[in-house]
């Protein structure tokens, strides 16, 4: 393996371990709120965080792409007229304005928020998100420029860190205070706040500490095009990405109650989860195709990264279906089981996410389609957004499922339907074969509750044996045999 190839695994490695910890402590600190305030109060914090993460895509004024753009060209390229220190003392510079500004207009839009949620109790949360809004937005940018170094274990420390402070400063909160749900987002600003100074204090490996006396206007001047001429129009972009993520849960908070917000969020959760775990073990496999000479090569490798996102998706979302009912009433107790029931709704969003990763990573890197990548976006915001506007006043949180549903299979139909680069990579059987086996195995999973042969080790070992059955059947199972071979010559 060579040595880019393995940093890049190595690198993979550290962030599938660090997401898996993340994921886990994120898993329980919902468990450990929801068991501390209920599910009602839960309900404010979603709305505070929905509200936070869509404002935060704005505040770091497209930093963070910069970084990622440029820092990694300067580091092997000859030309120092750009300085890395100068670069991200410029970012920084940007973040900590943008951070302000756009907390700013968060406070003054307090009125307009607690209006339009009905919820005149809710404004000490809302003041506290102005503070969390911010130090999240720093420690969110100081992540980045670890990730633009390819600094790995460092990021990946942190961004465990993070999450296991702001825990363990709930529960101490709790125990000694017993104040309102802002708590949890106090102890979140605390933890960010620490960690931040951790990873300053750290960064100066990386850093010219001399060069930092010498920054002045001139400086900022000269560095400052690049953030605006490449990062500023990445906003609209990654706007119309926030608005996909949060635009269901923003006007659910609206028109539902806020414990079914609450259900709605953490079914959510689980889906968003399965998705990192997912795309964790596809970035690891990365290393191993990441060269293309011919277009035979690029579509057998092509073909590789598809089907083992699709199969290990669908593996993934069978093994939860069946077990969901009982970790939801396990974890969070009586009163969640409507969050089994929106999760069953919700598994064949893990199907087309995991269709889509492959053909992005291959526009992004091998195609250099980043404006389709862009209009794609902006279509799939635009329709997201429509479609809950049109159900989820009608129909509470299945409207919110359905019209995610709906507008990412309306996507996923655009991009492989009328993207002929894309169209002719996609395997079409394979999708075929997958919405065959997925409908067999529901099928069965239901017939044998319906002769109640509903013990978890059965459904699991009977459902997983007819799984790689089938993918035998159908030949899919070369593709692993490939990814072993691949592996092993590595």
């Amino acid at each position: 393996m060579s040595s880019v190839k393995k940093k890049l695994f190595t690198g993979s490695i550290y962030k599938f371990i660090s997401n898996i910890i993340v994921v886990a402590l994120g898993l329980l600190t919902s468990i450990a709120v929801n068991r501390m305030y209920g599910k009602e109060k839960y309900g404010l914090l979603v709305i505070a965080f929905t509200i936070t993460s869509f404002f935060s895509g704005f505040t770091n004024l497209g930093a963070k792409a910069t970084l990622n753009k440029i820092i990694p060209k300067l580091k092997t390229s000859k030309d120092r007229t750009q300085d890395v220190t100068a670069i991200i003392i410029t970012g920084s510079i940007l973040v900590f304005c943008g951070a302000s500004i756009v907390g700013l207009l968060l406070y003054l839009s307090r009125n307009i928020i607690i209006g339009f949620y009905n919820l005149p109790h809710f404004l000490p949360v809302l003041i506290a998100s102005v503070f969390y809004l911010f130090f999240f937005s720093i420690l969110d940018f100081i992540f980045s420029v670890y990730q633009a170094f390819q600094d790995w274990v460092k990021e990946s420390l942190l961004s465990v860190l993070y999450p296991l402070f702001y825990l363990v400063l709930i529960g101490i909160s709790f125990c000694l205070f017993r104040k309102g749900i802002e708590t949890v987002l106090y102890s979140n600003i605390i933890s960010a706040f620490f960690i931040s100074g951790v990873g300053i204090f750290y960064l100066k490996e990386h850093l010219n500490l001399r060069k930092i006396n010498k920054y002045d206007y001139a400086s900022f001047k000269s560095t400052s095009h690049e953030f605006i001429k490449f990062g500023i129009p990445l906003l609209i972009p990654q706007a119309s990405a926030l608005l996909v993520m949060w635009a269901d849960k923003l006007i659910l908070g609206k028109y539902a109650s806020i414990a079914e917000l609450s259900l709605y969020y953490i079914a959510y959760s689980f889906i968003t989860g399965l998705l990192i775990f997912i795309k964790t073990i596809f970035t690891i496999a990365m290393p191993y195709f990441a060269e293309f000479h011919t277009m035979d090569s690029l579509k057998n490798k092509f073909d590789i990264f598809f089907k083992l996102n699709i199969y290990l998706s669908m593996f993934i979302s069978l093994s939860m279906f069946v077990l969901i009912d009982r970790i939801v009433t396990l974890m969070y107790g009586g009163g969640y089981e409507k969050v089994g029931l929106l999760f069953k709704f919700m598994i064949p969003l893990i199907f087309m996410k995991s269709l889509l990763l492959a053909p992005a990573v291959f526009m992004q890197n091998v195609y250099s389609m980043v404006k389709v990548i862009n209009i794609g976006g902006i279509l799939l915001g635009a329709t997201d957004i429509l479609m809950c506007i049109f159900l989820v006043p009608r129909y509470g949180a299945i409207g919110a499922v359905v019209s995610v549903l709906g507008a990412h299979f309306l996507y996923t139909c655009w991009l492989f339907l009328l993207i002929p680069a894309i169209r002719k990579l996609i395997p079409f059987r394979s999708i075929i074969n997958a919405l065959l086996i997925s409908i067999v195995l529901i099928s069965v999973y239901y017939l044998m509750f319906a002769f109640k042969l509903n013990s978890i080790l059965l459904l699991l070992t009977v459902l997983t044996s007819l799984f790689f059955i089938f993918l035998f059947v159908c030949r899919e199972d070369r593709f692993i045999l490939q990814i072993a071979g691949k592996a092993f010559r590595a």
